[in-house]
């Protein structure tokens, strides 16, 4: 296996996928994981909160945090975490995050 892998990250709407590849451009591996399928606690519906307003929607960050946690250890699982030069980061278009001192609370 290569020495020098890459990790791109995107985080959309209903997953968060993870592609590995070389210096070649070669996809080493990859992992998607889906909101709705993975983590039926949040209650979501194509990545999402349902609200009584059709306008609004929302997802709790935390499915996120999890998400990015399960990738992470599936890395660690696959040996691919020692030999990971550069990770690429891609995010949903639209979204905003507000917290107080309270955080998750």
């Amino acid at each position: 296996m290569a020495k020098e892998l890459f990790l791109g990250l995107d985080l959309s709407t209903q997953s968060l996928t993870a592609v590995v590849i070389d210096l070649s451009n070669k996809e080493i591996r990859q992992n998607s994981l889906n909101f709705d399928n993975r983590y039926p606690s949040y209650k979501t519906e194509g990545g999402v909160i349902i609200c009584e307003d059709p306008k609004v929607a929302h997802s709790d960050p935390r499915m996120w945090i999890e998400a990015l946690d399960d990738i992470l250890n599936w890395l660690k699982e696959k040996g691919l975490t020692a030999h990971i030069r550069g990770i690429g980061v891609s995010a949903q278009q639209h979204g905003s995050e507000y917290l107080n001192h309270d955080g998750p609370k």
